[in-house]
């Protein structure tokens, strides 16, 4: 069956995933958030204590929950993330 994205015409899928972003995060940040993604996996934290993490993430990055779920929302959208 095809999707109805498929039977518009002149309407191109936009893909994107984790690699293909169009912008580049900073060497020492990009190296500095893969080893706190090592620990943090290594420690096989509940998902209360996950959701604490991310909670913490996310109030540092200064997000309102309107742009959490905006954010959700495109990774769903354009199947970014990697599971």
């Amino acid at each position: 069956m095809a999707k109805l994205i498929n039977l518009i015409p002149n309407k191109e899928l936009k893909k994107e995933s984790i690699e293909g972003m169009d912008v580049p995060l900073p060497s020492k940040v990009d190296k500095f958030l893969e080893r706190a993604l090592q620990v943090i996996k290594s420690y096989s934290l509940t998902r209360k204590k996950e959701q604490l993490v991310m909670a913490k993430l996310v109030d540092a990055l200064g997000m309102t929950p309107q742009d959490l779920a905006a954010a959700v929302q495109r990774l769903k959208k354009y199947k970014i993330a990697k599971k």
